[in-house]
């Protein structure tokens, strides 16, 4: 599958007290598919992405969000 990504998701944030990147994501989760959001501390979209609600679409999911370095905040809104 081929993921929108916008920026660096490994790109260190000079502003952060410890020098790590912070970033927070958003899932919608839906029943046939989900959406992800990834945002950087400027608030500046990292990455966009429609996921299925298959076993491939769920773990490039986690594989996303378990490549961003430094704190991630996850919000998953479910209808």
């Amino acid at each position: 599958m081929n993921l929108r990504i916008e920026g660096d998701l490994t790109a260190m944030n000079q502003d952060s007290p410890d020098g790590a990147s912070r970033f927070w994501c958003g899932i919608d989760w839906g029943g046939r598919s989900h959406y992800l959001c990834v945002l950087d501390d400027r608030g500046g979209q990292l990455l966009s992405r429609k996921i299925a609600h298959t076993v491939d679409g769920l773990t490039i999911l986690v594989e996303v969000i378990a490549s961003l370095t430094g704190s991630v905040r996850i919000a998953i809104e479910r209808a």
